[in-house]
């Protein structure tokens, strides 16, 4: 664990020399997702007391401060916001369709998209990836 945190520092990284005292952090995508994940899955439970499988099909966008929001995720901004501390964590969420779309805001700064289908989607689609 301790080695995972150390690795996502680089003090030259491509071999570049930063100004004194500055590094560089890197990201795990792949276990950031993850966590993400589970906090979907987990608001999933809390809003619709069902259990979303882990292996979903899903799709995840993580904007940083200074991305702009893109234009066909900007119909969640206009649902209602959930979370009791806004400032901390909030989220939305529409479901329509068969279709998940989920908004999340960590620190008032970090926004989080992530859509999916819905477990309980009968489309043509889902009903034959059940049948594999």
């Amino acid at each position: 664990m301790v080695r995972l945190k150390i690795d996502e520092f680089d003090k030259r990284p491509s071999g570049l020399y930063l100004p004194h005292g500055k590094i560089k952090q890197t990201l795990n995508r792949k276990r950031l997702n993850r966590v993400i994940w589970k906090i979907c899955r987990g608001l999933y439970f809390y809003e619709f007391k069902k259990f979303l499988p882990e292996n979903s099909k899903k799709a995840i966008e993580i904007l940083f401060p200074g991305y702009d929001i893109p234009k066909e995720y900007k119909f969640l901004l206009n649902f209602e916001s959930r979370g009791t501390y806004q400032k901390v964590f909030a989220y939305k969420y529409v479901h329509v369709k068969g279709f998940h779309g989920w908004a999340m805001l960590f620190l008032d700064r970090i926004i989080v998209f992530i859509f999916f289908h819905s477990p309980e989607c009968e489309c043509d689609d889902c009903l034959k990836s059940q049948l594999i």
